[in-house]
């Protein structure tokens, strides 16, 4: 946080603030990340790599960013790229141990789980 601070030159609480962004990304993302792991679960090595390949290059770019505002959007990238990473990762473990009980179970978790760290952080 020091060098975002000293980077931006801005305070604290602006840095904060963009951190916070990917709670609020974790919660789109596990939206998105249902649905995407769903859609192609033939092909979840393929969604993990791309959402690990999107958040690598959203964490190298935020030193390139003229504003602390910008640095929020990019977190909030991050925050749905890892959990689309996540949710993919789950899965395929899920298959393999073929327990269906603990997929549902997960899928109900993470979304309450999400819904209620969108709730703190925006309110």
């Amino acid at each position: 946080m020091i060098d975002l601070r000293l980077l931006y030159k801005t305070n604290y609480e602006s840095v904060t603030k963009a951190l916070a962004g990917r709670g609020v990304g974790g919660f789109f993302g596990s939206v998105i990340g249902g649905l995407l792991v769903d859609k192609f679960s033939d092909k979840l090595e393929l969604c993990c790599a791309v959402g690990t390949t999107i958040a690598g290059g959203s964490v190298a770019a935020v030193t390139y960013l003229r504003s602390i505002d910008h640095v929020w959007l990019l977190y909030v990238l991050i925050g749905a790229c890892s959990s689309i990473v996540n949710m993919g990762n789950y899965r395929k473990q899920s298959w393999s141990m073929k327990n269906q009980c603990n997929d549902l179970f997960y899928s109900k978790f993470v979304g309450i789980s999400s819904w209620i760290k969108f709730n703190i952080i925006c309110c």
